[in-house]
């Protein structure tokens, strides 16, 4: 395959399947990667007359932890994308600014869609991002967790769910038949996800 585009970039041209002529091309590739390609080339992985093809003008995006003046942008994007008519408290925003999202634009979204299923119609007095933040666990919350009925990292619709299910309770002070009714959950999926959570 990187013969094959090499020639095409070469060449400027293509030779279309059951073709017996090549066409002329005229256009404009653009690439991108989280890896080093010129460690590629070294390894062999990438051919170096390829890399040199590709390797015309680089631009370098930075992680979003280097450029967290963007944030408050991405929010009012996603905001904008779901019909998401809100404002996001000032507490919110700090919250989501010192966080150190190692997980780049996805893990932001992926956090900004979690509060879009819990606070779709509005924000209580406090959010705490904490638990969503799955990479700040502390060693006793993650024991804590373990405790909890699961070994492995629950995903965040589990995560979610877990969190629905503990308010829901609070709420009906433990009675599980009305906290189910609460969410509109039918009572033996909630038992299921009680054992499941260890709840």
């Amino acid at each position: 395959m990187q013969v094959a585009l090499l020639r095409a970039l070469q060449e400027n041209e293509v030779i279309p399947l059951g073709a017996a002529r090549a066409v002329p091309i005229d256009v404009r590739l653009i690439t991108a990667t989280h890896q080093d390609l010129r460690e590629l080339v070294n390894q062999g992985i990438i051919r170096e007359d390829l890399f040199y093809r590709l390797f015309v003008y680089p631009i370098d995006l930075p992680p979003l932890r280097e450029r967290k003046e963007d944030i408050p942008l991405f929010i009012q994007y996603y905001c904008k994308k779901k019909h998401w008519h809100t404002v996001f408290p000032k507490e919110l925003i700090e919250q989501f600014m010192d966080y150190d999202w190692r997980g780049n634009i996805r893990e932001l979204f992926n956090v900004l869609d979690r509060l879009h299923i819990d606070y779709r119609n509005g924000w209580p007095e406090q959010v705490d991002l904490r638990p969503i933040f799955m990479r700040e666990v502390h060693p006793l919350d993650r024991t804590e967790s373990l405790s909890l009925g699961s070994s492995a990292p629950r995903s965040l619709r589990e995560q979610a769910d877990l969190e629905r299910m503990k308010r829901a309770l609070e709420q009906t002070d433990g009675h599980v038949a009305r906290a189910a009714e609460l969410l509109n959950m039918p009572r033996s999926t909630f038992y299921r996800k009680l054992k499941k959570f260890g709840l």
